[in-house]
Protein backbone atom coordinates (compact mmCIF):
# COMPACT_ATOMS: atom_id res chain seq x y z
CA UNK A 1 0.00 0.00 0.00
CA UNK A 2 3.07 2.32 1.23
CA UNK A 3 4.64 1.57 -2.48
CA UNK A 4 1.31 2.84 -4.10
CA UNK A 5 0.97 5.62 -2.76
CA UNK A 6 4.74 6.66 -3.29
CA UNK A 7 3.94 5.65 -7.10
CA UNK A 8 1.21 8.22 -7.11
CA UNK A 9 2.76 10.78 -5.40
CA UNK A 10 5.92 10.65 -7.52
CA UNK A 11 3.49 11.01 -10.67
CA UNK A 12 1.90 13.77 -9.37
CA UNK A 13 4.56 15.45 -8.99
CA UNK A 14 5.95 14.44 -12.61
CA UNK A 15 2.65 15.83 -13.55
CA UNK A 16 2.90 19.06 -11.93
CA UNK A 17 6.29 19.95 -13.91
CA UNK A 18 5.26 18.42 -17.05
CA UNK A 19 1.93 19.91 -18.09
CA UNK A 20 2.85 23.78 -17.87
CA UNK A 21 5.77 22.96 -19.86
CA UNK A 22 3.37 20.87 -22.69
CA UNK A 23 1.10 23.80 -22.60
CA UNK A 24 4.00 26.31 -23.23
CA UNK A 25 5.36 24.50 -25.95
CA UNK A 26 2.00 24.09 -27.92
CA UNK A 27 1.64 27.56 -27.51
CA UNK A 28 5.27 28.53 -29.05
CA UNK A 29 4.00 26.06 -31.86
CA UNK A 30 1.02 28.57 -32.54
CA UNK A 31 3.02 31.61 -32.19
CA UNK A 32 5.55 29.87 -34.89
CA UNK A 33 2.75 29.06 -37.19
CA UNK A 34 1.63 32.64 -36.95
CA UNK A 35 5.09 34.07 -37.73
CA UNK A 36 5.33 32.15 -40.82
CA UNK A 37 1.74 32.33 -42.37
CA UNK A 38 2.67 36.19 -42.19
CA UNK A 39 5.51 35.23 -44.40
CA UNK A 40 3.90 33.40 -46.32
CA UNK A 41 0.85 35.65 -46.69
CA UNK A 42 2.92 38.98 -47.55
CA UNK A 43 5.07 36.92 -50.09
CA UNK A 44 1.99 35.63 -51.94
CA UNK A 45 -0.04 39.45 -51.55
CA UNK A 46 3.46 40.29 -53.32
CA UNK A 47 2.76 37.69 -56.18
CA UNK A 48 -0.75 38.47 -56.84
CA UNK A 49 -0.24 42.11 -57.20
CA UNK A 50 2.95 41.06 -59.69
CA UNK A 51 0.18 39.12 -61.62
CA UNK A 52 -2.90 41.19 -61.21
CA UNK A 53 -2.37 44.33 -59.90
CA UNK A 54 -4.25 46.20 -56.78
CA UNK A 55 -7.57 45.52 -56.52
CA UNK A 56 -10.55 42.66 -56.38
CA UNK A 57 -7.75 40.21 -58.34
CA UNK A 58 -4.93 40.83 -55.40
CA UNK A 59 -6.95 39.04 -52.59
CA UNK A 60 -5.32 36.10 -50.93
CA UNK A 61 -6.80 33.44 -48.79
CA UNK A 62 -4.62 32.12 -46.21
CA UNK A 63 -4.75 28.29 -46.14
CA UNK A 64 -4.86 27.95 -42.20
CA UNK A 65 -6.57 29.77 -39.66
CA UNK A 66 -4.26 30.12 -36.14
CA UNK A 67 -6.41 29.61 -32.76
CA UNK A 68 -5.18 32.61 -30.76
CA UNK A 69 -5.33 34.88 -33.78
CA UNK A 70 -8.64 34.67 -35.10
CA UNK A 71 -11.29 37.41 -35.65
CA UNK A 72 -13.39 37.65 -32.35
CA UNK A 73 -16.22 39.43 -33.64
CA UNK A 74 -15.54 42.14 -31.79
CA UNK A 75 -15.62 45.73 -32.70
CA UNK A 76 -12.86 46.79 -34.83
CA UNK A 77 -11.58 50.75 -34.09
CA UNK A 78 -8.21 52.29 -34.18
CA UNK A 79 -8.00 52.65 -30.42
CA UNK A 80 -9.03 48.42 -30.09
CA UNK A 81 -8.66 46.73 -33.23
CA UNK A 82 -9.85 43.86 -33.21
CA UNK A 83 -7.74 39.74 -33.75
CA UNK A 84 -7.42 38.67 -37.37
CA UNK A 85 -5.57 39.88 -40.41
CA UNK A 86 -5.03 43.35 -41.15
CA UNK A 87 -3.73 45.18 -43.76
CA UNK A 88 -2.21 48.73 -45.09
CA UNK A 89 -0.28 49.46 -41.45
CA UNK A 90 1.72 51.95 -41.45
CA UNK A 91 4.90 51.81 -39.36
CA UNK A 92 6.60 54.74 -37.81
CA UNK A 93 10.07 55.25 -36.47
CA UNK A 94 10.64 58.38 -34.13
CA UNK A 95 13.78 59.80 -32.99
CA UNK A 96 13.96 57.87 -30.29
CA UNK A 97 14.03 54.69 -32.08
CA UNK A 98 10.15 53.91 -30.96
CA UNK A 99 8.72 51.75 -33.39
CA UNK A 100 5.03 52.77 -33.95
CA UNK A 101 1.99 50.47 -35.73
CA UNK A 102 -0.39 52.07 -36.91
CA UNK A 103 -3.06 49.32 -37.59
CA UNK A 104 -4.48 49.19 -40.95
CA UNK A 105 -8.14 47.59 -41.88
CA UNK A 106 -8.98 44.62 -40.38
CA UNK A 107 -9.79 41.99 -43.52
CA UNK A 108 -13.55 41.02 -43.77
CA UNK A 109 -15.37 37.76 -42.65
CA UNK A 110 -14.54 36.09 -45.76
CA UNK A 111 -11.09 35.02 -44.84
CA UNK A 112 -9.59 37.02 -47.66
CA UNK A 113 -7.20 39.16 -47.16
CA UNK A 114 -7.13 42.52 -49.66
CA UNK A 115 -3.14 42.56 -50.39
CA UNK A 116 -1.81 45.93 -49.79
CA UNK A 117 0.28 47.42 -52.65
CA UNK A 118 2.77 49.16 -49.98
CA UNK A 119 2.66 49.50 -46.35
CA UNK A 120 2.51 46.49 -43.66
CA UNK A 121 0.28 43.30 -43.46
CA UNK A 122 -0.45 41.88 -40.36
CA UNK A 123 -1.83 39.36 -37.87
CA UNK A 124 -3.43 40.62 -34.45
CA UNK A 125 -3.84 37.81 -31.65
CA UNK A 126 -6.86 37.84 -29.73
CA UNK A 127 -4.65 38.18 -26.76
CA UNK A 128 -1.66 39.87 -26.79
CA UNK A 129 -0.22 38.99 -23.10
CA UNK A 130 -0.63 35.44 -24.78
CA UNK A 131 0.50 35.74 -28.57
CA UNK A 132 2.50 38.80 -29.88
CA UNK A 133 1.18 40.47 -32.83
CA UNK A 134 3.27 40.05 -35.88
CA UNK A 135 3.79 42.85 -39.21
CA UNK A 136 5.41 42.51 -42.03
CA UNK A 137 6.34 45.35 -44.37
CA UNK A 138 6.23 44.82 -48.08
CA UNK A 139 7.60 47.22 -49.75
CA UNK A 140 11.27 46.28 -47.76
CA UNK A 141 10.60 42.46 -45.75
CA UNK A 142 10.97 44.34 -41.97
CA UNK A 143 9.22 41.84 -39.83
CA UNK A 144 7.69 43.76 -36.26
CA UNK A 145 5.72 42.32 -33.12
CA UNK A 146 4.27 43.46 -30.11
CA UNK A 147 3.04 41.64 -27.24
CA UNK A 148 1.46 43.07 -23.57
CA UNK A 149 4.88 43.84 -21.21
CA UNK A 150 5.74 41.33 -19.04
CA UNK A 151 3.32 38.52 -20.29
CA UNK A 152 3.80 34.96 -21.51
CA UNK A 153 3.80 36.76 -24.98
CA UNK A 154 7.59 37.75 -23.82
CA UNK A 155 8.91 34.90 -24.58
CA UNK A 156 7.02 33.20 -27.73
CA UNK A 157 9.27 34.44 -30.56
CA UNK A 158 9.29 38.09 -30.47
CA UNK A 159 12.27 39.27 -29.91
CA UNK A 160 12.97 43.13 -28.09
CA UNK A 161 15.81 45.53 -28.17
CA UNK A 162 14.70 48.61 -26.36
CA UNK A 163 11.62 49.54 -27.45
CA UNK A 164 12.01 47.63 -31.31
CA UNK A 165 10.56 43.93 -31.36
CA UNK A 166 11.07 42.11 -34.41
CA UNK A 167 10.80 38.54 -35.16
Amino acid sequence: MIELVVVVAVLAVLSAIAIPQFTNISNKARTAAAMNTVATVAKECAAKIADAGVGANSQYRPPVTIDGYKYDGSSDTPATPAAGWHGGAAITTAASGVVTVNVGTRSGNSGLINCPNGGTIGLLSENPAEYPNFWYTITDGRKYCNYTAGSNAATRGCTCVGNNCSW
